[in-house]
């Protein structure tokens, strides 16, 4: 839950908070690993409609990093980085994927 609750602080540099970010990530390594995200990926689209198994089993590797990335993003301060996401938003909606 540590790694959920997560989230830059008003004044943080954003430095100091991948570093925590970081830091929580390796405790949730160490805890769980990083294969529960798999079954989720399984169940999705591009998962079912790949045909390559080495390209499904990368998107099961990059499972993690993905949904940590893209954590790090939502948690970060929003007053700063908010036209950021709005961007990677709009990108997506004109089927444009950027996001991690």
């Amino acid at each position: 839950m540590r790694i959920l609750n997560l989230k830059q602080q008003d004044g943080e540099y954003l430095k100091d908070y991948v570093k925590r970010f970081k830091q929580s990530c390796d405790v949730l390594k160490s805890h769980i690993g990083t294969k529960w995200l798999e079954g989720f990926v399984e169940h999705t689209d591009e998962y079912k409609n790949e045909k390559d198994v080495q390209k499904k089993d990368d998107l099961k590797d990059q499972s993690f990093a993905d949904y940590m990335a893209y954590l790090l993003l939502y948690k970060s301060d929003q007053a700063r980085y908010r036209s950021l996401l709005t961007g990677l938003r709009s990108q997506y909606s004109l089927e444009n994927d950027q996001y991690p």
